[in-house]
């Protein structure tokens, strides 16, 4: 999300968030499966990498969806 505080929050705070969206079980299995596709990060990048799809990631592809034949570019970096 590149706003430095949210780096510093304890995972807590996100998995909270998750719990309270998602529910218990819903929030666990989602943090894991990201966890699976980032192998070798820390835990807190992969509640990051879930709050950014949350905030940014989802509600463009609904967008772009809703506008029919619309182009969506993903760029990844390692």
């Amino acid at each position: 999300l590149y706003v430095p505080p949210l780096g510093t929050l304890p995972p807590e705070a996100l998995r909270g968030w998750l719990r309270r969206l998602l529910g218990r079980d819903r929030a666990a299995a989602l943090v894991r499966a990201y966890r699976a596709a980032m192998p070798g990060q820390p835990g807190g990048n992969a509640l990051l990498a879930i709050l950014g799809d949350a905030i940014f990631r989802l509600p463009v592809l609904r967008l772009a969806e809703a506008h029919g034949a619309a182009h969506v570019f993903r760029l990844d970096y390692a």
